[in-house]
């Protein structure tokens, strides 16, 4: 996981920004969003990629193509499970109004 990512999936960790993320009617209004709430400092293109790479690493796991251990590695030594479940929904949210706004 790259530094990006790691940024992303501590914002995604926050359910108070997953449910002001459902709201957003594009990918850009959650990144307006969360850059604004949190402060972040990536662009628009960083951020999305970012997502993407989440979204594809969860994706992974969830397919049992990352092992727990991968994924303990992956969150820095924390628990795979609750790494998943607590960055999923943020990452499935940021990823669903992107694909509807494609």
């Amino acid at each position: 996981m790259n530094k990006n990512q790691e940024i992303v999936v501590e914002l995604l960790k926050d359910q108070e920004l997953q449910k002001k993320l459902t709201v957003c009617k594009s990918a850009e209004e959650c990144y307006e969003l969360v850059k604004e709430t949190s402060g972040m400092t990536l662009s628009i293109e960083e951020f999305k990629e970012a997502v993407k790479g989440v979204k594809m690493l969860i994706s992974n796991v969830e397919s049992g193509q990352l092992s727990e251990d991968d994924l303990e590695a992956i969150a820095g030594g924390g628990s795979g499970r609750d790494f998943v479940e607590g960055v999923a929904t943020g990452a499935a949210i940021v990823g669903a109004i992107a694909a509807a706004a494609a």
